[in-house]
């Protein structure tokens, strides 16, 4: 039998988890307010299905949802970066294969102008990643922050703020839902990276399936014209 690449990480002891017959997980958690979920949930939703299970997920504002996963409210995340992991406090399986890879950036408007200290820049509180750049570059921009996404994309649109930390991929959502115009651009590309699918360990073997079904759908990757700094 092949083993298949999923991880199952406790107490930092790293072991790989089999295929075998699997129990389908129960409800998971998802950020709440993010373009990302209908996308994400539209591509993993079909290879729930391809195996079985139903796709039940639940939205939490921030990094409320680990502390659900924690407390063994829900059986896992639909999405999260890795960076994540030192604050859950249970044994839980990744996915060894991404479920979508995209580029970090700052975004602006056509015709705005180069960032300055005086630029206020919007970020969502509980994404990792955004208050770990506000906070690296507090001395350089000023940053505003937001309990969620769309009031962050209104403020944008409006003026109200001059530029945005997002991903490519929701970026090109929300431009193909009209919510943001076509003359967003990002100014400054921040880095590469993926999102990965998490589960209790007890999932593992669910989770070494979805993997294999992870590879023949391969990640999402928005159209390379699109990609931040592309």
């Amino acid at each position: 039998m092949r083993l298949l690449a999923a991880f199952i990480v406790f107490a930092g002891v790293v072991v790989p988890a089999s295929a075998d017959d699997h129990e389908c997980p129960g409800q998971l958690a998802t950020v709440a307010e993010t373009a990302l979920n209908r996308i994400l949930l539209a591509h993993v939703r079909p290879l729930y299905a391809q195996l079985g299970c139903d796709l039940d997920v639940v939205e939490y504002p921030g990094r409320r949802g680990v502390l659900a996963f924690n407390a063994g409210k829900v059986d896992g995340e639909l999405y999260r970066l890795p960076v994540i992991e030192s604050s859950y406090q249970t044994a839980f399986v990744r996915s060894s294969v991404p479920i979508v890879q995209f580029h970090q950036a700052v975004w602006t408007r056509e015709g705005r102008g180069a960032l300055d200290r005086s630029s206020r820049i919007g970020f969502v509180i509980g994404r990792k990643w955004h208050e770990n750049y506000a906070e690296a570059h507090a001395d350089t921009f000023s940053f505003v922050r937001y309990v969620d996404g769309p009031n962050m994309w209104s403020h944008f649109v409006s003026g109200k703020i001059d530029a945005v930390l997002a991903i490519d991929t929701t970026i090109t959502a929300l431009k193909r839902r009209d919510v943001l115009p076509d003359d967003v651009m990002p100014i400054r590309v921040i880095g590469e990276n993926a999102l990965f699918h998490y589960l209790h360990a007890d999932y593992a073997p669910f989770m070494g399936a979805l993997d294999a079904a992870l590879e023949k759908a391969e990640a999402l990757r928005p159209p390379v014209n699109e990609r931040a700094g592309n």
